[in-house]
Formats: C-alpha cells, sequence, structure tokens
C-alpha cells in the first residue's frame, strides 16, 4: 500500500509489484475518503479501512466493495493476526475510550474493555496468542495491562472472558501495542 499525497489531498494505492497493471487506486475505486489502511492477513485482496469520519470498514479490491461501519469513532486499529482486527475508540462526549474486535469475515464488532476519565489520553490495544493461550495487551495512560482468555466470534452472543494477568507501569505512557 502507498499513500500518495498531493496538494491537499490524499490517496492509497494497491501496488502489485509482479503485475503493475493489477494495482488500484484504492481511494478512487472504493470512493470513500482513508485515513488509514491495512491488508488483511489472511486475504491480500481484502483490506481494513479507517475512513476520515472514524468509520472501520472492510473492503474486496476484487470486488470493489465497501461494507457499511463495522465499529464507529475509531481511534486506531490493527490486524495482529489472521482472525481479528482490534481497535481503540476516540473519547466520547464523557471521556470513555473503549477497545474492541472485529471477527475476521463478520460484520458486527465486540467490546473488551472501556475507560473512564481518557478524553486526552491515548489507548492502544493487540491481542494474540501465545502457547495455545489468547492474550490481550491494552495501553491506557501510563498502564500496561495483559489478559489471557476467550475472545468469541464478535457476532457471538457469549461475552468476553478474559483475566488481568499483569499489569504494568510506563513511565510516561505508551505510543504503540
Amino acid at each position: 500500500i502507498v499513500k500518495h499525497m498531493y496538494g491537499d489531498k490524499v490517496e492509497y494505492l494497491s501496488v502489485d509489484t509482479d503485475d503493475l497493471a493489477r494495482s488500484r487506486n484504492i481511494t478512487a475505486t472504493l470512493g470513500v475518503d482513508i485515513s488509514s489502511v491495512r491488508y488483511s492477513v489472511a486475504d491480500s485482496g481484502i483490506l481494513y479501512i479507517l475512513t476520515n469520519t472514524h468509520e472501520l470498514r472492510r473492503a474486496n479490491l476484487s470486488q470493489s466493495t465497501l461494507s457499511g461501519p463495522l465499529a464507529a469513532s475509531v481511534a486506531e486499529f490493527s490486524m495482529p493476526n489472521r482472525d481479528t482486527v482490534i481497535y481503540s475508540t476516540l473519547p466520547d462526549e464523557s471521556g470513555v475510550r473503549a477497545v474492541g474486535y472485529v471477527s475476521s469475515g463478520l460484520t458486527t464488532s465486540k467490546q473488551i474493555m472501556s475507560y473512564k476519565n481518557m478524553k486526552d489520553t491515548p489507548v492502544h490495544a493487540s491481542i494474540g496468542t501465545y502457547y495455545g493461550e489468547q492474550y490481550a495487551v491494552i495501553s491506557h495512560g501510563e498502564v500496561i495491562d495483559i489478559y489471557q482468555g476467550d475472545t468469541p466470534g464478535s457476532d457471538a452472543k457469549p461475552a468476553v472472558s478474559l483475566k488481568k494477568v499483569a499489569s504494568y507501569t510506563a513511565p510516561g505512557g505508551v505510543d504503540y501495542v
């Protein structure tokens, strides 16, 4: 993915280095203003997009389709594995930020955690598997919490079941997890 800036405009390009004719202008193809874009870990024809209006969406480049919002008020997102897109939200009017996820291929998001009084404090999150156990790492302010447990499919009825297994202080805050 190439970010192309010209004047006050920004567009994202998907460049195929094996066959340049298959390269695509993602912004023009999907007709949406993009602030961040990542290829799906599971399928390079699928993209996850954060729009300028802070909506998380899924795009299928080969079909030139764009999903409806998977999550709203999203500050940042990542796809640390084949199955999960994890995100943190912007603060709401009362300063609450949340962390949630969307399972690959599904259309409903599920909240993992929320934090009060975070109006001016970033929240970052990641999720992964270590020796067969699933872990979530969430930083909020100068605190880094590590949780272990199950995250069912984001459209499933069961609640997220995570247990805090560690907590650390990072003086000065955290920029990325």
